[in-house]
């Protein structure tokens, strides 16, 4: 296990040396914020590790959409002002039952309305890392945490999945907030993946495993050298549609994932059928959850583990497609591909969004030092910029004709910008 560790953490490290080099510039009159001595504790925890507790909105209220009902029942009942609220929407006609529903797709509301408004109303951040913070373990609480609160939240929503099966519109709500817990699922898993403690890839594995999607932690790490190439199933290609990369990305993410593994046990001289390949236990971990899941709660909660799982990783792909579109490496004269720059990842520096996902839009910094942890993330002045922040970019690309009109004109502008700037051999 521990030279399987060593062999992680060099692949790290070579991802980050590779690039490095077209870093220096990005490096040059950028300091750590220093923390003013006047400020108060709060602020400071404001400023630092207080912010990304916000990522924990995702699972609360998606759970708020599996106990609507519940949630509707105990403020109507013990809130004098929210029962004065409730008569009024009774006199005007809107029923408990729409309410109820409604707040079933509580999770989405807050991904796809509530964060978007919040990023209207805060604005940007380009304000650098704290200094000290890249190594503070009050970073990682509200990561490690975030692994039980969503954990508990699926057995929660598979326990009250007969009860819900009963209303088709309530269920499909959480079945979709449930997914965008997920989706922060995949960012949360993202983090501890190219953490360097065994505790890290432990909590990673945990959360890709009722996403039914644990080779990704595989096959992410491919994406990273080949970011922007036509071998990357990760990087969206210019004019592609999201319809077209999705299930490209897909089956390209376990293509590479085999080839992997499947290098990885010939470097110790055993075949691809030998029991120590990881590809066993990321197929047989989910089919034994489903089966517990179905044994347990039923088929209904079989669906809304199923259905949960799908809409997730509809997310992190439509997540991927925005992150590098149409952004490519040009290929040297000596037949490899430039080093990763700033200009091969979109970015955006939204506060609310920032904070619930743990700084994922600054990702041109993450692809140039891909072990550094989320809150040392820089954001980076001449990087692409997307026109707003991942989850509005994220409904756009769903409307391939809109996105190509908000997005197509800037890679152009970016690839005529980097044609007049040589590339070094």
């Amino acid at each position: 296990m521990e030279r399987v560790d060593q062999t992680r953490a060099n692949a790290l490290h070579r991802v980050d040396s590779t690039v490095q080099s077209s870093w220096e510039d990005v490096e040059k009159g950028q300091h750590p914020h220093k923390t003013d001595t006047n400020e108060t504790a709060w602020r400071r925890w404001m400023a630092g590790p207080m912010r990304y507790y916000a990522s924990w909105l995702f699972p609360l209220s998606a759970l708020v959409g599996v106990c609507s009902e519940q949630v509707v029942e105990f403020f109507a009942s013990n809130t004098a002002t929210l029962g004065f609220v409730w008569n009024r929407l009774a006199w005007t006609g809107l029923s408990k039952s729409i309410v109820v529903t409604i707040l079933a797709y509580s999770g989405a509301m807050f991904a796809f309305g509530f964060l978007p408004m919040s990023d209207t109303i805060l604005g940007r951040d380009t304000s650098p890392p704290v200094e000290g913070g890249a190594d503070s373990i009050a970073y990682r609480i509200p990561l490690y945490l975030f692994v039980p609160m969503h954990l508990a939240l699926l057995a929660i929503a598979f326990y009250r999945a007969p009860a819900l099966s009963s209303f088709p519109t309530r269920f499909v709500g959480v079945v979709l907030s449930l997914g965008c817990s997920g989706g922060l699922a995949f960012t949360a898993a993202h983090e501890l993946l190219h953490g360097r403690r065994k505790f890290d890839r432990f909590l990673c594995g945990m959360l890709l495993c009722p996403l039914f999607y644990m080779h990704w932690a595989n096959s992410h790490l491919s994406h990273h050298r080949k970011v922007g190439t036509p071998e990357d199933p990760a990087t969206a290609r210019f004019g592609e549609s999201l319809f077209h990369f999705v299930p490209r990305s897909v089956t390209g993410n376990i293509r590479d994932a085999i080839d992997m593994e499947r290098k990885r046990l010939a470097s110790k001289g055993k075949s691809f059928m030998h029991f120590k390949n990881r590809f066993f236990l990321w197929m047989l971990a989910p089919v034994f959850l489903s089966l517990g899941v179905y044994h347990r709660s039923g088929a209904y909660a079989l669906v809304m583990l199923f259905g949960s799982a799908l809409f997730s990783i509809i997310m992190l792909e439509s997540v991927n497609y925005i992150e590098h579109y149409g952004l490519e490496r040009k290929r040297l004269a000596n037949g490899k591909y430039e080093p990763v720059g700033q200009q091969h990842s979109w970015n955006a520096d939204w506060i609310a969004t920032s904070a619930a996902i743990f700084q994922l839009q600054r990702h041109s910094h993450h692809h140039a030092q891909a072990s550094l942890p989320y809150q040392a993330l820089r954001s980076i002045s001449n990087a692409p910029l997307l026109p707003a922040s991942y989850p509005v970019m994220m409904l756009t690309s769903f409307c391939p004709p809109l996105f190509f009109k908000c997005m197509n004109a800037r890679v152009e502008h970016i690839q005529k910008d980097t044609e007049m700037k040589p590339s070094s051999q």
